[in-house]
């Protein structure tokens, strides 16, 4: 093994995007424009892929275009206005696939570098990972996240710190990880590959598992695509909402002031008042009929699954407790509907309750604990989460239908 940690720093790394696929999930939003062009926020995507990568220290990127690549081309240049450099590689008359487009941009990547997925869009760390590559000296590197089937099939046996199985076909019992979509490669890692002909990335990841020579990184948030309608839906409802806010305070006034990544300023003040604070403790119930133990990370993962398949209009979660089963159901006319069974230990009388998925998953997001109790007394009442520690959470139920 053989360490260029001293030599590079992860800055030093260009970062390759993969962008030139036909975006065909994506239709008809990507018949005439390319998916890096494709509206998030008020804003093309790639627009906000170079201020993630800028605000991590990285600012040499090479383009891996194809399909309306020229498009790219014309709105963002070299990259100089938005202070970074950008390069661009064309597969030419036909698309050479995710390695195959890599190999023939290695001219521009030189030794070592970042490769993101053109639909990708990953709020962490890069300089972290890219360390760890640097620190591992093999010739490749995998973000994996703990996926358990959550948002898309798991497809990576991450074990011990290290990937010991990868494949996007072949299914395992041990996969409950998936690819994140960010990796490193030395150049090295496509000796032997052909040039200018269709190669898949996954291909070259899988040989390097074999050799021994691709190191694993496990990441502790989700991640973020616009690979699917769903998933452009849902990162246009994050980055939407996304401001940082300044907190003022004076004696009796406190003031908000909301700041968004383009500048637009939100101003709230609010005064303070005399007056009896409200008994929080009149809707703590005081006794409860059934205290039920659940898996925190079982009952949270089947939530989000659940939570797909709700809207604005439709956005509660059913829970259905009988005996040793607890039933998740969810089901909204214009989207379908969602059904998962989980064992539970329950011996008490049948009970379904109705919540808003995500206050529910609230709690079970900021809690380590790998138990937590559901205490209810009835459809109509609060039910309150606990854990074995000073930890009490009191939800309100939802009408059922």
């Amino acid at each position: 093994m053989v360490s260029y940690a001293s030599r590079l720093s992860p800055s030093d790394l260009p970062v390759a995007l993969l962008a030139g696929g036909m975006a065909t999930r994506l239709r008809p939003i990507t018949e005439k424009i390319p998916k890096l062009l494709v509206e998030v926020a008020g804003e093309p995507f790639f627009s906000h892929q170079l201020r993630l990568l800028k605000k991590n220290g990285l600012t040499k990127i090479v383009l891996c275009v194809g399909y309306l690549g020229d498009m790219i081309v014309e709105q963002y240049g070299d990259g100089s206005k938005w202070g970074v450099e950008i390069q661009y590689s064309f597969d030419g008359p036909k698309l050479l696939g995710t390695g195959g487009a890599l190999i023939r941009a290695l001219p521009k990547l030189g030794d070592a570098f970042y490769v993101l997925y053109g639909d990708s869009y990953l709020p962490i760390d890069y300089q972290a990972v890219g360390r760890a590559f640097l620190d591992s000296g093999k010739l490749g590197l995998m973000t994996v996240f703990e996926n358990r089937e959550a948002y898309d099939a798991s497809n990576v046996w991450f074990e011990n710190g290290g990937i010991q199985f990868y494949s996007k076909k072949e299914k395992l019992p041990q996969m409950k990880h998936i690819d994140y979509g960010l990796g490193l490669f030395r150049a090295a890692a496509f000796a032997g590959y052909p040039r200018d002909a269709v190669v898949d990335l996954a291909a070259v990841q899988t040989d390097l598992v074999k050799r021994g020579q691709l190191a694993g990184y496990e990441m502790p948030e989700r991640f973020y695509e616009i690979g699917s309608h769903a998933g452009l839906d849902e990162l246009n409802r994050l980055l939407g909402t996304q401001n940082n806010i300044e907190i003022k305070f004076s004696d009796n006034q406190g003031a908000f002031t909301l700041l968004n990544e383009k500048g637009l300023n939100t101003v709230i003040i609010t005064k303070l008042i005399d007056g009896n604070y409200p008994n929080y403790r009149q809707v703590i119930p005081t006794e409860t009929r059934e205290r039920i133990p659940l898996v925190r990370e079982e009952l949270l993962q089947a939530l989000r699954r659940a939570e797909i398949m709700t809207s604005e209009k439709s956005n509660s979660v059913k829970l259905n407790f009988t005996k040793n089963k607890l039933e998740i159901t969810a089901n909204t006319p214009d989207v379908g509907e969602a059904r998962e069974s989980i064992a539970v230990n329950y011996k008490g009388n049948d009970i379904a309750i109705a919540f808003n998925p995500v206050y529910m998953m609230d709690p079970l997001k900021a809690l380590d604990n790998d138990e937590v109790y559901l205490e209810l007394i009835d459809e109509l009442s609060p039910g309150v989460i606990k854990i074995n520690g000073p930890f009490l959470y009191v939800i309100m139920p939802m009408r059922m239908s």
